[in-house]
């Protein structure tokens, strides 16, 4: 992945304390907001280039983080690295959210999620038994709140959760917002047990600079 400079993208130097980098970001997401420049393609990056910028900088852990890793940052989010967070156009109640899976044991990417998934998926209650004599769970949905940042909404943004021994990377669009329920149907575990639908309860977090308004940012 293509390594990005937040601070070269924000105009500040490495040093820069929050309150300058909260003022680079207010100046530039001013200057390329969509709303002030309608129809330039150029303007829209520039903006998402900003906010992704700001969403990292701005927040002390991840930039304490992102100095540390440098070009392994992107990498290391998308393993993992924010369990309580997931971020959405117009996705109604239970539409389906767009899951890759794949199989392999990855390591324990969500350890506050390991007792919440072995309910779902461990143990031998709530089974019966079908024709051929092999054990099959009873299916049931279960719902996981996640939070995520107004620029990861802005944007859109992907999450990745480990079930069962497989790679779940979990795909949600730009324009969701609280309340959005995202439907991922998990059908069989490498088991060939029936899985439960898992919806994912979105909750956008307040931002310093923006406040949203319909499908605009003021």
């Amino acid at each position: 992945m293509e390594y990005k400079d937040y601070y070269k993208i924000l105009g500040v130097e490495r040093n820069a304390n929050e309150e300058e980098i909260k003022r680079a970001y207010r100046q530039l997401a001013l200057k390329y907001h969509p709303d002030k420049n309608p129809g330039d393609k150029q303007a829209e990056n520039r903006f998402k280039e900003i906010n992704e910028a700001y969403d990292v900088l701005g927040d002390p852990t991840k930039r304490s983080k992102y100095d540390q890793l440098g070009s392994s940052y992107r990498a290391w989010e998308r393993t993992g690295s924010q369990p309580g967070g997931f971020d959405w156009s117009q996705w109604a109640s239970g539409t389906p959210g767009g899951v890759r899976i794949e199989v392999g044991d990855i390591g324990d990417l969500f350890g506050g999620f390991s007792d919440f998934f072995n309910a779902i998926f461990g143990g031998m209650a709530g089974q019966t038994q079908d024709f051929t004599g092999r054990a099959r769970s009873r299916s049931r949905d279960i719902e996981q709140p996640v939070n995520i940042s107004l620029t990861e909404a802005y944007n859109g943004t992907t999450r990745i959760l480990r079930v069962d021994g497989r790679k779940i990377e979990v795909k949600i669009p730009p324009g969701a917002r609280t309340g959005t329920k995202v439907r991922i149907n998990l059908q069989k575990d490498s088991r060939d047990r029936d899985l439960s639908n898992l919806y994912l309860l979105v909750n956008v977090a307040p931002d310093p600079i923006y406040e949203r308004r319909g499908n605009d940012l003021y």
